[in-house]
């Protein structure tokens, strides 16, 4: 089942999906997100990237001038995420900035690869700045 829109839009929902051989961690800051991301299936996704090992150097991405507390985005580019926050102002908007990712990003989070659902970045109309 997927998230309902009022909780969508009243949660920072930390999400997950890969993308051409990238994984990626994001949060939703209220913003939509896509239905084939089932909460029950998100929900144990997230307890077992809590579970894995930090395997990653972090390259810091975001020069944070607004000084967000940032550690979890850094904790998942530790696991292996290419970690992206949403700058949208919009429940619509699906701008997105990178956060932080592992310097050696092209290698899968080991483990639960075959968990994290794949998405295509273009059908969901998904920007994201920062992403080479």
């Amino acid at each position: 089942m997927s998230y309902s829109e009022s909780y969508k839009i009243t949660h920072d929902i930390d999400w997950f999906f890969q993308s051409q051989g990238r994984f990626f961690h994001v949060a939703s800051n209220g913003g939509d997100i896509p239905n084939l991301i089932d909460d029950k299936n998100n929900r144990q996704l997230q307890r077992m990237t809590e579970k894995l090992e930090k395997l990653f150097e972090v390259e810091r991405i975001n020069n944070n001038q607004d000084d967000y507390d940032y550690t979890s985005f850094y904790q998942y580019a530790e696991k292996g995420f290419v970690s992206i926050d949403r700058k949208g102002e919009s429940y619509e908007d699906q701008d997105y900035f990178v956060v932080a990712r592992p310097k050696n990003w092209e290698t899968p989070p080991p483990h639960i690869s075959d968990q994290v659902p794949e998405l295509d970045i273009e059908s969901f109309n998904i920007n994201i700045d920062g992403l080479q």
